[in-house]
């Protein structure tokens, strides 16, 4: 996982909507496709549900745990932009 911004941008993730949408997902090259000791590939995964591991993490929280994280996530966002809050 990349926890810093690559190359000094702003932002280490895509799509965005700052830093003018880099980086962006590198361009398709072609199928690859290598063995080792069965078929491996590099494709997208599809997921049917951002939210559902989330949601069931913050419902196992006690309600003093979810106020607290409520507060952080109000704080880090009063930091950013008007734009993205």
């Amino acid at each position: 996982m990349q926890y810093a911004p690559y190359g000094g941008g702003t932002v280490n993730y895509e799509p965005n909507t700052l830093a003018a949408g880099m980086p962006r997902e590198a361009p398709a090259t072609g199928a690859t496709h290598d063995h080792l000791d069965g078929d491996m590939s590099r494709q997208k995964i599809s997921l049917t549900s951002d939210f559902e591991q989330a949601d069931g993490r913050y419902r196992s929280l006690s309600k003093m745990e979810r106020d607290h994280l409520v507060d952080n996530v109000v704080e880090a966002l009063g930091k950013a932009e008007k734009r993205i809050q």
